[in-house]
């Protein structure tokens, strides 16, 4: 995905427009740990002020469907497995783009594979993962 690495004063100036509502959990990760992070979860090219973590392959920082209690340090990933959904909920967003049913990403395997690679070389800190939860 990224051709290039940030170094590491790009990487910084990455982290600190980070958007606030991540804030508290970014900020209390240690200078280093922002600075992989940053590197591999913020948009390098991107103008915007203010940056949300983004990844678009399998691995994602801070999957908004975990309950707080069941990562209290608020620093996790989130693998998602599958496109798609099958619970047609008429007020969602997501009906317009996503497919009508829920299957497993092509090429799960191989782009996991891939992410966790990118991990090792952005030297990207440790955290609990899990799939994304549904309540309704």
């Amino acid at each position: 995905m990224r051709n290039s690495f940030p170094t590491h004063d790009e990487a910084f100036a990455l982290a600190a427009r980070v958007d606030r509502k991540f804030r508290p959990v970014w900020d209390a990760r240690p200078a280093e740990e922002q600075a992989a992070l940053a590197s591999y979860f913020l948009p390098h090219g991107s103008r915007k002020p203010v940056l949300s973590p983004t990844r678009p392959r399998i691995v994602k920082w801070y999957c908004p469907f975990a309950a707080q209690c069941d990562f209290p340090s608020g620093h996790r990933y989130c693998v998602n497995v599958y496109t798609g959904c099958a619970h047609k909920c008429v007020y969602c967003y997501a009906l317009s783009y996503a497919p009508d049913e829920a299957s497993s990403k092509r090429d799960f395997e191989r782009l996991l594979a891939k992410d966790m690679e990118d991990l090792r070389r952005f030297n990207v800190p440790p955290a609990p993962a899990g799939p994304a939860r549904i309540t309704g």
